[in-house]
């Protein structure tokens, strides 16, 4: 599921100047004293001087949005929340709608998220943020495929790719990745997707393809920034480069043509900080292909059960076959 979206929050929230209908002198000197301050970075000088506005601001929609969107971008979400639940509760319109559904996204709200749905016309921030807590809820996700795509741009080509992964369009998915990704960035996700699909030989190809391309040690900070802008995964570069690794030789391992010789390959990926589900479900199948322990390979898929629930059938049928 898709970890990192606080870049995605803060995708629309970058207007924070705003316009006021005419007030008196002070009031615009007031504004234009904030805007200063939001113009140079100084939020927390600005959300001071708005959290005790002159009186004639006190109750100003806009005034109170602008603080709203200086609480997320401050990383202050419960006075966010706390005060655009106020504002819809008062004035349920789509420029509060949006902004709170963004936020209850990034807190994980998501049932909150459609209510708000249901209840309000929204505006694009309300639709990418019901787009969102469908794809979370795993909740008509052909819904939240069709608005991503109604945005026709490739900001979102990373949450397409999600969602059609989910409604198991693998083809497609890597259809949308290579339009979306650098080809660095599109042959290692496609190598992940074909594991998935237990194309190995498919597997093994992209990974070699991606390898080739990650000789540079830049490249594969290139690939990082891809990878962590695109959200799939919260980790640090000295991990991801541990991953990239473990995936790279699980590709070396599965394009041996010996059976046994990608057996042993893929066995000294044992106890890898990256391994996951996959290695043991590829174990297991090559143990079988040569005919290794029925007890051996139903720990391989125990094993694979402890890293994930996403355990094709016919591996979960192998627990019962006896010893």
């Amino acid at each position: 599921m898709i970890q990192s979206w606080r870049e995605k929050v803060n995708i629309f929230v970058d207007n924070l100047s705003y316009v006021i209908p005419e007030f008196s002198a002070q009031s615009r000197r007031f504004i234009k004293k904030v805007n200063f301050r939001i113009k140079t970075g100084q939020y927390g000088d600005a959300i001071e001087l708005l959290e005790s506005p002159l009186p004639e601001l006190t109750d100003s929609k806009e005034v109170l949005l602008t603080l709203a969107k200086l609480y997320i971008v401050t990383d202050n979400n419960e006075g966010a929340l706390k005060l655009l639940r106020q504002l819809f509760s008062n004035a349920p319109d789509p420029d509060v709608a949006g902004l709170l559904g963004l936020v209850l996204c990034s807190e994980g709200l998501y049932e909150e998220v459609l209510d708000i749905v249901s209840s309000v016309e929204g505006d694009r921030n309300l639709l990418f943020s019901e787009a969102l807590a469908r794809i979370a809820l795993n909740r008509d996700l052909k819904r939240a495929e069709e608005i991503m795509k109604s945005f026709g741009s490739a900001e979102f080509g990373a949450f397409i790719f999600q969602v059609e992964i989910m409604q198991g369009k693998f083809a497609q998915a890597q259809r949308t990745l290579k339009a979306i990704a650098n080809p660095v960035v599109a042959n290692y996700n496609s190598g992940i997707i074909d594991l998935r699909l237990r194309f190995a030989s498919n597997a093994a190809r992209s990974f070699r393809k991606a390898k080739d391309m990650l000789s540079p040690p830049k490249n594969i900070e290139i690939l990082y920034r891809r990878w962590k802008i695109q959200g799939f995964e919260d980790l640090s570069l000295d991990e991801f480069r541990q991953k990239v690794d473990y995936y790279l030789k699980m590709g070396l391992a599965l394009s041996h043509q010996n059976i046994d010789e990608a057996y042993r390959l893929l066995e000294q990926l044992r106890n890898s900080p990256a391994e996951d589900h996959y290695l043991y479900l590829c174990l297991a199948s090559y143990g079988l292909r040569i005919n290794r322990d029925m007890r051996e390979i139903q720990g391989y898929v125990q094993e694979a059960m402890k890293y994930s629930s996403d355990i094709p059938q016919e591996y979960l049928e192998l627990l019962e076959v006896e010893s």
